[in-house]
């Protein structure tokens, strides 16, 4: 660096992903290709911490049917992680008792809920997902709320989607989180 320029690319500390890797982490998040036609794009972006990044796409779907359920929300977050043993642990946490607990409580926080609500895993899911059903009991009734997770390589994508209990159905978000398997596996 001469005269206060900056090196034209910047430079990957050890155990931080490559700026190509965060990149690809874009094209590889669930996106509207996957999803019904009327679907839009809400929110997205990306954030890092402690060596890991995150690209999340939050999707418009209230009033829309997706593969049969009615989502009020559907979100997708793709975590980048430095090394491949990393996001096996990650998924290993998200199928595992301790978990669950952890992801309600957080799910609690979020909604502003103090009880009222259980966690349970969810089964019959296809090879490489893990997943979770939260169920809580509101003044407009029942609604759940499904996690799933699935990982390629070093990184793990998390769905998330919730609805009244009598509109969703997790087998809906499942071929979803396959949808999104197939992203993940052609853009790493």
């Amino acid at each position: 660096m001469l005269a206060g320029q900056l090196a034209a690319e910047p430079v990957t500390l050890p155990g931080e992903p490559s700026p190509a890797a965060v990149k690809r982490l874009t094209a590889a998040t669930l996106a509207l290709q996957d999803l019904p036609a009327g679907v839009t794009v809400g929110e997205e972006g990306q954030k890092s911490k402690n060596g890991k990044v995150t690209y999340f796409r939050s999707f418009n779907v209230a009033g829309r049917s997706i593969l049969g359920s009615r989502f009020l929300t559907l979100r997708a977050e793709s975590d980048l992680m430095s090394k491949e043993a990393a996001a096996r642990a990650s998924m290993n946490v998200f199928g595992s008792k301790e978990g669950r607990t952890v992801m309600l409580h957080a799910f609690n926080r979020g909604a502003g809920i103090s009880g009222h609500s259980t966690i349970a895993p969810l089964a019959d899911l296809p090879d490489g997902l893990v997943g979770s059903v939260i169920s809580l009991r509101a003044p407009k009734g029942p609604f759940k709320a499904f996690l799933i997770t699935l990982r390629v390589k070093n990184v793990v994508e998390t769905l998330s989607a919730f609805g009244p209990a009598g509109e969703v159905d997790a087998a809906d978000l499942a071929a979803i989180a396959v949808k999104a398997r197939a992203r993940l596996d052609g853009a790493l």
